[in-house]
Order: structure tokens, then C-alpha cells, then sequence
């Protein structure tokens, strides 16, 4: 159930939209390129690189209590400053950078997004 909640807020965050007007850069954690490795092995996506992507802070990135990341194509992710360390999140946002596409319709939103820390598989 917190696994399916968890999703629910991700995907409800989602969106190809206009960039945040409040953001910051920032160079994204080493667990990143962890997460990134599975989750482009997940995808089928094994070449795909890591430093492609700008990594940003923003507090409004969507207005609403359900926001926590946002992928602008090409390769840009914004995640909510309280969400940057929450790997359902992240990674949700980089299946969005691997697969180039705003909407949810792959099963790789399901099948790949899987905690490290075991909670949610």
C-alpha cells in the first residue's frame, strides 16, 4: 500500500511543463548514479549517460501538495528540496529522461521504480 502511494504521488507529479521560475542547480549525490544504473539497465537503456541530465531544486514545481519532481524534455529534473533524497522519486524522473516522454503509459513506471532499501518491492 505505501509502495502504490508513493508511486501515486510520483506520477502525480509528472509533467512536461514550463521550467520553475524558483530553481537551483545543484551536482546530484553519488547514490544518483546508482539508481541511474538500474534503472537504464531496467529500461533497456544500458548506454544512456548519467551526465546528460541538469539536476535542479525548485520549490513550486508543480503548485500543488502532490508535486515532487518534474522532467522538462530534454534532459532537465527538478525535484522538490524535501523529495531529493527519495529514490521512488528520482528515479521516476529518470525513466521520464530515458524514455523522452511526459506520459505514464510504460510499464517501466511499475516494473523499475524499486526502493533500494527493500520497502517497497
Amino acid at each position: 500500500m505505501r509502495r502504490a502511494l508513493l508511486l501515486l504521488l510520483a506520477v502525480a507529479s509528472c509533467r512536461t511543463a514550463v521550467e520553475p521560475a524558483d530553481r537551483e542547480r545543484f551536482e546530484p549525490p553519488a547514490d544518483y548514479r546508482l539508481w541511474w544504473d538500474a534503472t537504464r539497465q531496467c529500461v533497456g537503456q544500458p548506454d544512456a549517460e548519467f551526465d546528460r541530465i541538469r539536476w535542479w531544486t525548485a520549490t513550486d514545481v508543480l503548485k500543488d501538495d502532490l508535486a515532487s519532481g518534474l522532467w522538462v524534455k530534454e534532459h532537465d529534473i527538478y525535484l522538490r528540496p524535501d523529495k531529493m533524497d527519495a529514490e521512488v522519486v528520482v528515479r521516476h524522473e529518470m525513466i521520464h529522461d530515458l524514455l523522452q516522454r511526459g506520459d505514464h503509459e510504460s510499464a517501466f513506471y511499475r516494473s523499475c521504480v524499486r526502493v533500494s532499501s527493500g520497502l517497497f518491492r
